[in-house]
């Protein structure tokens, strides 16, 4: 997956699922901008959420991507 490319643009970062299938999340840049993946794996619950992000050096932004299969309920508990 990471040798997909789309005219300009190739994958910046990824994730791909490994029990379930046909599914994932993907981030495409344009070949020319400078972006570093950040590491989302710690936040993936495959089937549930799955993310990829990338940062662009030049200019620090952060760019995220998140998916959310169908008839998945999440519920995001944050500590006080």
């Amino acid at each position: 997956m990471k040798f997909i490319k789309l005219g300009e643009y190739k994958i910046g970062n990824i994730f791909c699922r490994k029990e379930k299938g046909k599914g994932g999340a993907a981030i495409f840049v344009k070949e020319n901008l400078n972006f570093k993946a950040i590491d989302m794996s710690a936040f993936c619950i495959e089937g549930e959420i799955e993310l990829a992000a990338v940062e662009l050096a030049d200019c620090k932004i952060k760019i995220l991507t998140v998916y959310r299969p169908p008839r998945v309920i999440l519920i995001f508990l944050y500590p006080h």
